[in-house]
């Protein structure tokens, strides 16, 4: 009888050691477990890999427009909610590419190796309806780890904007006719397909006139410039 009564007394303490043990666990895995995991995702999202090979243009346009970019038109499953990028003009070993999409315009992209192994990477987004406007962006660094830095980090932005203006003024007193907002002027950095001069045009008003304004050479680490031009002339 003492025996049967030690055997039930020694079930019940194991019974109870193991329930203790159970809601433990499940303590844990609410809290302090999950969160761990939450941090663990929260940090992959934002982490960059810039090793392996060098990326290509084509691999800047998708990370930077982020999504795929397609051969043509012809390739894209018009029920899904993208911007149906598709290639206008892809050249890998010259470094430029160009896209356009659901959009009245288009965008660019130049690639620029940098002495340091890093990459410049310039970005032109165009949109039209009816005038159109040129915006830049300018990143640099290696791979999906490149920021976006200000114009002046490679660009003379003080002789150029000291020219920009005084070519906007000498334009408009030389201008046959008033301009439609006169006072608008930007502007357009033509992207090299071929080579790596960086070309400059000034674009005026709502009837955008271009005329040429600087032509800048590289050197692997920043651009200088080459002719700032005088003269009121479209380029050819």
């Amino acid at each position: 009888m003492k025996n049967s009564w030690l055997l039930a007394l020694v079930i019940m303490m194991f019974s109870c050691g193991e329930s203790q043990v159970e809601e433990g666990v499940e303590e844990v895995g609410n809290s302090e477990t999950e969160e761990a995991e939450v941090d663990s995702v929260e940090v992959l999202s934002d982490s960059t890999d810039v090793s392996g090979d060098p990326w290509q243009i084509n691999q800047y346009v998708e990370f930077l427009v982020g999504e795929e970019v397609h051969d043509g038109p012809e390739d894209f499953d018009w029920n899904d909610e993208k911007m149906h990028w598709y290639y206008e003009v892809i050249d890998v070993s010259g470094g430029y590419g160009k896209i356009t999409g659901a959009i009245e315009g288009w965008q660019e992209f130049v690639l620029y190796r940098m002495y340091d192994g890093q990459d410049l990477v310039m970005r032109k987004s165009v949109g039209c309806g009816p005038v159109c406007s040129y915006d830049h962006t300018f990143y640099k660094g290696t791979n999906n780890g490149i920021k976006e830095i200000a114009f002046d980090e490679v660009l003379p932005m003080k002789e150029l904007d000291a020219h920009r203006e005084k070519m906007h003024k000498r334009a408009l007193e030389e201008a046959e006719f008033p301009l439609d907002y006169e006072e608008d002027y930007q502007y357009d950095f033509l992207f090299p397909k071929k080579g790596t001069t960086l070309k400059i045009d000034l674009v005026l008003g709502g009837e955008e006139i271009r005329m040429e304004l600087a032509d800048l050479s590289w050197d692997k680490h920043k651009f200088t410039i080459e002719h700032l031009y005088e003269t009121l002339q479209e380029r050819q």
